[in-house]
């Protein structure tokens, strides 16, 4: 049972790991078009966010 109860408290520690690294990543790519200096191509490089997410983040703040 503790292990049952380790196993699900890890996945929800690796989780939030994941959805933080995200919004890092979303957040810094938001900053970097607000910016204006790099292009879409070097934003997603950077961000390491997938191209696709940054044309559209950069759409949303048009």
């Amino acid at each position: 049972m503790c292990k049952a109860i380790e196993e699900m408290r890890n996945e929800v520690a690796r989780e939030v790991e994941r959805e933080t690294t995200y919004r890092v990543r979303y957040e810094n790519a938001t900053s970097m078009l607000k910016d204006g200096q790099l292009t879409v191509e070097q934003i997603a490089t950077y961000s390491n966010l997938p191209i696709a997410e940054v044309l559209a983040l950069a759409e949303s703040l048009s």
